[in-house]
């Protein structure tokens, strides 16, 4: 302590100009410490401050100010520094203000493993929080400049510079961040890349990076993994722009697992009067994996629409959507294109289109929330597509699971509207119709014609003209019917079988929440009277088509739609009605029975 005053009364003590020199420090300090505890202070001058954090955790300095510096490892460099700090009662916490113009400094924390240089600019800490001007920090390829305040929770700042995002986390961890900010980023790991960035920062400090006002961040080759999503994203080039109206993102190209995407769109920074938050999107892709976004989980429970009618609620969507190559679950698809927007609460998507498997779907559709789940519209057409993948995609079976019918598909006059919290209640719920139609393919061997090609005896009857029925299945030209749906139960009165061996005609119902089947099957072999009854010879045979033209066994199928329970139904039980409904199926002109030589004598 080279110079300067010191009082002493019954009620302070009191020191000024004292200049103390300590390592190659040199500061100038005045004060006071009052009785009951009440202390003022200054400090100015020159110095190292390797020092100065040495001075700071000493017993010299108050407790709010020691425990500060618990975080620092070591920090080294020069500096001008200004600190004032006044304390009106002990009982009372400390207000200060340090000011730090540094000149070449470095400070390492302890959860950093670099450290943090300051090399132009300065800074002032107090008890409020802190002011900077022009203040840049620096660590390893990152370089940020910061101007303006963070004080009492409030942010009025800008920062300007390029962050490695490797070590974002350890910029984080600078006391000038809240905490909100560290919070949002918890979710995210690995992150490498660069961010260019210009922001300027209004508001709340717990508000995170949602208090950025306006400004503009360029994305270079950033990847990382998100907690919430189960694929890496990579590959992330392109800019956000901020304004106090809207987010902003043109051209954002980005890969998603083994998935590519360009984007681009806006969304409001606020709400809109009605609650609704504004959204608007255009998203290419060269290839396109959408398992990736909705990844299969395990079937315990039906799948709930819950998280849809959410965001249903909170946007309003104007968006176009344009996919090369994609998949979904079985769904290899290309050419995907729709447009979408929410007009009067609803979703509405059209046009609607894509080709799989060989044929094309197109249409339109609407969505909206319900009181629970959602309640939607859709009107799809199906034309030419091959129809074993088409089912499998469906009836959502996997790969190793045997779907029992080939051809193609097609499918129109369709109509489809459902309401529900999950796939289940959806279900039971859906209302509509459509006409259907396969052409060219096998109905292969399964549970229901295996039965009945057995009762049949069909072998015999059709040896040496078609395959195997019991054990490679039914070659048909054309299915096709018109079904209705009412309350989840799927009904037709006029499902035709058409082949060269025989007809099936169906007519009933298939529950589909319940998985139930009611129907009555009538199977109507080709060929001669006498030739049929030679071949099968049982009892319950109808005469029906045109002239008793055609021989018809009818068969009940019930149950299970899984192992249903069949039974033949005798001639006396099967009913006008339904003998009628026969009668007309079988008089389609498709090909004619022909009657053999001695019944036309």
């Amino acid at each position: 302590i080279g110079e300067g005053k010191v009082g002493l009364s019954n009620e302070n003590i009191q020191w000024s100009g004292a200049k103390v020199e300590f390592g190659n420090s040199s500061l100038l300090m005045a004060g006071s410490l009052k009785k009951g505890g009440a202390s003022e202070f200054t400090v100015r001058g020159k110095v190292d401050l390797k020092n100065l954090l040495t001075l700071f955790q000493s017993p010299l300095f108050p407790k709010e100010i020691q425990l500060k510096t618990e975080d620092i490892k070591s920090l080294s460099g020069a500096g001008q520094i200004s600190f004032k700090g006044r304390r009106a009662s002990s009982l009372q916490s400390l207000s200060y203000e340090l000011e730090l113009h540094p000149r070449e400094a470095s400070l390492l924390l302890k959860t950093a493993s670099h450290p943090f240089l300051f090399r132009d600019g300065s800074v002032s800490i107090s008890n409020l929080g802190a002011t900077f001007s022009k203040f840049k920090i620096q660590s390893l390829n990152s370089s940020l400049i910061l101007d303006g305040t963070a004080r009492q929770g409030e942010l009025n700042l800008s920062t300007t510079g390029s962050i490695d995002l490797k070590n974002i986390s350890a910029l984080l961890q600078l006391s000038i961040f809240p905490d909100s900010m560290r919070t949002q980023m918890d979710d995210i790991q690995d992150p490498t890349g660069g961010l260019d960035l210009r922001l300027n920062w209004t508001g709340k400090m717990d508000q995170g990076i949602n208090a950025i006002r306006e400004g503009e961040v360029s994305l270079k080759g950033v990847s990382l993994r998100h907690r919430k999503i189960p694929v890496p994203l990579s590959q992330i080039e392109g800019k956000v722009r901020f304004s106090p109206q809207q987010m902003r993102w043109d051209g954002l190209k980005a890969k998603i697992g083994d998935s590519s995407l360009t984007l681009s769109g806006a969304s409001p920074r606020s709400q809109t009067g009605s609650g609704e938050r504004q959204l608007s999107l255009h998203l290419t892709s060269t290839q396109l994996d959408l398992d990736t976004f909705f990844p299969q989980r395990e079937k315990t429970t039906p799948t709930s629409f819950d998280k849809i009618r959410q965001w249903l609620s909170l946007w309003a969507i104007q968006g176009k959507i344009h996919v090369e190559q994609g998949r979904y679950r079985n769904l290899d698809f290309k050419d995907l294109k729709f447009e979408m927007k929410t007009v009067d609460g609803k979703l509405v998507i059209h046009p609607f289109q894509l080709k799989a498997y060989g044929g094309d779907l197109s249409g339109d559709a609407w969505l909206q929330p319900a009181d629970k789940g959602i309640r939607f519209e859709i009107k799809p057409y199906f034309s030419h597509m091959e129809a074993t993948p088409f089912l499998r995609t469906l009836l959502s079976k996997g790969d190793e699971e045997k779907i029992m019918i080939t051809g193609k598909v097609y499918i129109d006059q369709a109509q489809l509207t459902g309401e529900g919290e999950n796939f289940q209640k959806v279900k039971e719920s859906l209302q509509g119709g459509l006409r259907l139609e396969l052409e060219n393919g096998v109905i292969e061997k399964g549970n229901i014609l295996a039965k009945i090609f057995s009762i049949l005896n069909v072998s015999q009857l059709f040896k040496g003209r078609v395959p195997d029925l019991k054990t490679k299945g039914l070659p048909y030209q054309r299915i096709s019917a018109n079904i209705q749906v009412k309350e989840g139960v799927a009904s037709s009165e006029d499902l035709l079988v058409d082949s060269d061996a025989m007809r099936i005609t169906i007519v009933g119902k298939v529950d589909l929440g319940k998985n139930f089947i009611d129907t009555k099957i009538g199977v109507h072999p080709l060929g001669t009277v006498d030739t049929i009854l030679s071949n099968i010879p049982i009892a319950g045979y109808i005469l029906t088509g045109k002239e008793k033209a055609f021989l018809s066994y009818v068969y009940e199928v019930k149950g299970d739609l899984n192992d249903p329970k069949i039974e033949a139904i005798p001639f006396k039980a099967v009913g006008e009605g339904l003998v009628g409904i026969l009668k007309r199926l079988l008089e389609t002109p498709l090909r004619p029975f022909q009657k053999n030589n001695s019944e036309k004598k």
